[in-house]
């Protein structure tokens, strides 16, 4: 599908094509070796700039303390997909640098192509990506579940907090 070929995406579950058609029609290349980096936009900054930050950032200390393997990883990032704070393991920091899944990477799916935290933050709704459904080639070793910040008030998507693993010890529950 990537590469122009003819193919048949009617097996794939209809938010994993449609997040492709979206990935591709933004021009992102699935053989991106990282995620973009926006350097004006320093995470610090960022999160000063977030009200519902500091809130957040409790949840995920909360969540860091039930999802403690070496190879699982909690990241927060903000409406636009720009990851704002990541916690885990030693293995999946090490990995999540390799790709830039760290604060001041851009996920959203404009930039990243279909993935956990991009998809949840486009379609407003909880969703897991597992391996191949990943759009950058190099990121299709993970599985990951996203879930959107709603503003209580308005409804509008103001983030995700998400779970990324290994694919081979993920459990799918999590979600």
């Amino acid at each position: 599908y990537v590469t122009g070929a003819d193919v048949d995406l009617s097996d794939i579950s209809a938010i994993i094509r449609e997040a492709w058609i979206r990935s591709k029609q933004a021009g992102v290349d699935p053989a991106l070796p990282q995620a973009p980096w926006e350097v004006p936009n320093d995470p610090e900054v960022l999160r000063e700039e977030i009200d519902w930050f500091s809130c957040a950032e409790k949840v995920l200390s909360l969540l860091s303390n039930f999802f403690t393997e070496s190879h699982q990883l909690i990241s927060l990032v903000d409406h636009q997909g720009r990851l704002l704070s990541i916690r885990g393991g030693r293995k999946a920091i090490a990995r999540a640098e390799q790709i830039r899944a760290i604060p001041g990477g851009e996920w959203g799916e404009q930039k990243a192509g279909c993935n956990s935290l991009g998809t949840s933050v486009y379609i407003g709704l909880p969703v897991q990506i597992c391996w191949q459904e990943n759009y950058i080639v190099n990121a299709q070793d993970w599985t990951s579940q996203a879930a959107p910040i709603h503003d209580p008030t308005t409804g509008e998507v103001l983030g995700a907090v998400g779970l990324a693993g290994d694919g081979e010890l993920s459990h799918p529950r999590a979600l």
